[in-house]
């Protein structure tokens, strides 16, 4: 990308324009990673568009008259066609369908319900007197489940469908359910194939499964002869100097961006290629200081008013308050995921958000870029997406369209994460994984689908968190992964072996270093834990042993967190964001001390100092849960950070048992394995090293209590275990 970057020196005018010499004559340039910037000096003037409205022509209205085909047939390639003949094809008004009820016309199946006819046929004809008025054709689909759209015989859009070749016993991606079937999807397209005169939309509509219980179809087309917003700002990647802010236009268009600390706006950015997505970063800001923001194209105004502000993070360690809003499985667009929002915004009025944490699988039912731009950026959040920085864990639903051991898909195109330890912590040097601070926390976001994801990445990953918490200064830790270590709900954490696998591996790293708080979704519920350390087998293992602290957690009662090595972390699924699922015969889960699987609700986070504080607030404006965690800074707090970190599991083990091991430096390392008498089992040295995983057999050892003792330098640590 290009982009020119005026400075803070220079003062804007409307309507007076920067001629070419005049640009050129007082510019340099600097890079920044791969985007080079031309820098305005001195008192420039830079020309600024008048903002300017503008009404889309309909050229197809909802619910219009189509031909139709519904008899099951193969129609092959030629039907898509403006010379294709269709008069023997019925005729009648959108919405076109059958088992929900709300149709206006009820198309036919076939003779079995559960051997429906994979697809359904639509044609429609339309006049335009000029294409070449239109910058951009703005297409409105309501389809059930998946969809490809032809205009004059070309294809120029498909909605949940495989991206090979269509035909018709295609099935579609993805079941759409809940508020997913009633809604239109919009889609910018390139006016390019439409021509003068007659013209024909044409459309087919795929079922998931032949024994599918529904099929809805209804579409508008209109037509924009100006730049407009196809995805609302939205603010990623936050540090106490920078900010990006990002946008989406209907066409490729060179955008720019205003921003001040008052609305007479100070400076500018003006991006020099055209894009349709816009990821604009401001550097040079202040820390903790409110800065307001417009968004415009080269002819209008986009978005700006005194709405559009943002507060930079304060600087590492500072002690100030932070607002947390997290949710996870939330994108459905249905009413309550509304209902949800209107209760946290009416919860928190006037209190800035400083950060959103997403849990995954944000947009359902795939997290394809047409599902995140309808369920989660228009028509739900965009009032406090332009002001609050947005983070995110990926969930198994964006699997379907997006991969994170390649970083492709909808879901990295969309998000910006710190990669290069941009805002503290160590890099990762990938956005499935990767840490940040704010104020005096610690985030750090892990890539629990471990499956897809691969063991060499996983195995990276694990060697960074070490790494990563070894570094760490931060007074909280906050980690967030879309598959729980504990759960009951519709994920069962005892056989699900993402979930099995983030326990017995992840967890005793995590508390080895302190962790204080764990997010996830993936079940659709809402479990809390109790203050917990060191239980990293099944449910039937669970014992009060590893309950830190018995009591919930509610002020004045709240958890305390002492030195020196301030043990306990309380683990949370909160999957209620925008569905509800049924749950396993022994729910709840014992490691829980609150669950409910009948509410829809977020979880509000607040840290100030040295207090962490906690609720889940239903979509009815009340509070179900609440609980606040305690931690001071000692001299205890540093001790912890120097110490190794080692962890033995499962446990209970059975035949195999795994010794994990990491160091801030290099060393060399004994291990001993004990019985309960004190009689050494098996030893063995390593004579340097500082990550180390080994895998022990242990299926001839007695069932019993042992102990493993790791000897490193002057250290010496030991980790009790149960043989089954």
């Amino acid at each position: 990308m290009f982009f020119y970057l005026a400075s803070s020196s220079c003062f804007l005018k409307r309507n007076q324009p920067l001629n070419a010499d005049r640009q050129s004559n007082m510019s340099n340039y600097f890079f920044h990673g791969a985007v080079r910037f031309l820098v305005l000096t001195a008192s420039c003037y830079i020309s600024l568009p008048v903002a300017v409205s503008s009404v889309p022509d309909t050229l197809i209205q909802a619910g219009a008259d189509w031909k139709y085909l519904d008899d099951g047939s193969d129609q092959g390639t030629g039907w898509t066609s403006i010379a294709f003949q269709d008069s023997l094809w019925s005729s009648a008004p959108a919405e076109f369908g059958y088992g929900d009820g709300d149709e206006t016309t009820v198309i036919s199946y076939g003779p079995f319900d559960s051997l429906k006819y994979v697809t359904s046929y639509f044609r429609k004809t339309f006049s335009v007197t000029d294409a070449t008025i239109y910058k951009s054709l703005r297409l409105n689909l309501k389809r059930d489940d998946g969809a490809v759209v032809y205009l004059n015989g070309t294809e120029i859009y498909r909605s949940n469908m495989p991206g090979d070749t269509i035909t018709s016993s295609t099935f579609a991606s993805a079941s759409i359910s809940d508020g997913a079937e009633s809604i239109f999807l919009s889609a910018f397209l390139s006016p390019a194939g439409l021509v003068n005169g007659t013209n024909v939309i044409a459309v087919e509509i795929h079922l998931v499964t032949t024994a599918n219980s529904d099929l809805s179809f209804d579409l508008s087309l209109l037509g924009d002869t100006a730049v407009v917003l196809a995805r609302s700002p939205y603010l990623q990647l936050a540090t106490p100097n920078s900010m990006y802010v990002c946008w989406r236009t209907s066409v490729p268009e060179a955008g720019k961006i205003l921003y001040g600390q008052t609305l007479s706006f100070s400076d500018s950015i003006l991006e020099v290629d055209s894009t349709v997505d816009h990821f604009v970063q401001i550097q040079g800001l202040s820390p903790a200081t409110k800065y307001y923001y417009s968004v415009y194209s080269s002819e209008e105004l986009l978005a700006g008013d005194s709405s559009y502000y943002f507060y930079t993070p304060p600087v590492q360690s500072a002690v100030t308050p932070v607002r947390i809003w997290t949710m996870g499985d939330f994108g459905t667009s249905h009413e309550r995921q509304n209902l949800i929002r209107d209760a946290y915004f009416s919860y928190t009025a006037d209190s800035y958000t400083n950060l959103l944490l997403w849990l995954g699988d944000n947009a359902y039912p795939s997290g394809s870029d047409e599902e995140y731009t309808y369920n989660v950026f228009t028509g739900h959040y965009e009032s406090i997406l332009r002001q609050s920085v947005s983070y995110s864990t990926l969930g198994n639903h964006e699997l379907f369209y997006s991969s994170a051991a390649n970083q492709t898909g909808p879901y990295f195109d969309q998000f910006i994460f710190p990669e290069n330890g941009e805002a503290g912590g160590v890099a990762s040097g990938t956005e499935a994984y990767y840490s940040f601070n704010y104020s005096n926390i610690h985030f750090v976001c892990l890539e629990s689908n471990i499956d897809s994801f691969g063991m060499v990445n996983t195995t990276a990953m694990l060697n960074w968190l070490n790494a990563d918490l070894a570094a760490n200064t931060q007074q909280w830790i906050i980690v967030y992964f879309h598959s729980p270590p504990y759960s009951k709900g519709y994920h069962d954490s005892d056989i699900e072996d993402d979930q099995i696998y983030m326990r017995q591996t992840f967890l005793p790293v995590l508390e080895n270093y302190s962790v204080d708080l764990v997010l996830s979704g993936h079940s659709h519920d809402y479990e809390r834990s109790y203050l917990l350390h060191g239980h990293y087998g099944t449910s039937s293992t669970f014992d009060t042993s590893v309950v830190v602290d018995q009591g919930g957690g509610e002020p004045p009662d709240f958890y305390t967190k002492v030195p020196p090595f301030y043990e306990g972390a309380v683990y949370a699924v909160v999957g209620c964001g925008g569905e509800i699922q049924t749950i396993q015969p022994d729910w709840p889960h014992p490691a829980m001390f609150y669950s409910t699987n009948t509410d829809f609700g977020s979880m509000v986070i607040v840290v100030h100092g040295d207090t962490l504080e906690a609720k889940l607030l239903l979509m009815s404006d009340s509070i179900a849960d609440h609980f606040a965690i305690v931690k001071t800074l000692s001299v205890g707090f540093e001790e912890n950070e120097k110490k190794i970190s080692f962890s033995v599991y499962p446990n209970p083990a059975g035949k195999k048992l795994f010794i994990s091991y990491y160091s801030k430096q290099p060393s060399p390392v004994t291990i001993m394995i004990s019985n309960i008498a004190g009689d050494l089992i098996s030893s063995w040295s390593e004579k340097s090293v500082q990550s180390y995983l080994k895998q022990v057999d242990i299926s001839h050892f007695p069932a019993g209590a042992y102990f493993v003792q790791l000897i490193s330098g002057d250290q010496s640590v030991v980790r009790k275990f149960l043989k089954q």
